[in-house]
């Protein structure tokens, strides 16, 4: 997820990071496929142990912080 291929400029979690546009009738296609991008990458959250637990506590925070309509 950290690294990117050679002929891209952002990395795979960059993507993740990154909200995708409201489902409107315009952009159906392009919400869709990103939710099957979402599917393929599915890791079970034992992924999360292997994080610092620092790193966890920052991520959680700003998860706090975010306004539930972002």
């Amino acid at each position: 997820m950290l690294t990117r291929v050679e002929d891209e400029t952002k990395s795979p979690g960059h993507r993740l990071k990154g909200e995708p546009k409201q489902p409107t009738t315009q952009n159906n296609r392009e919400f869709l496929d990103h939710l099957a991008w979402l599917k393929e990458h599915a890791i079970g959250a034992g992924i999360f142990r292997e994080i610092p637990a620092v790193n966890r506590k920052q991520f959680a925070a700003e998860a706090r912080s975010l306004d539930v309509a972002r």
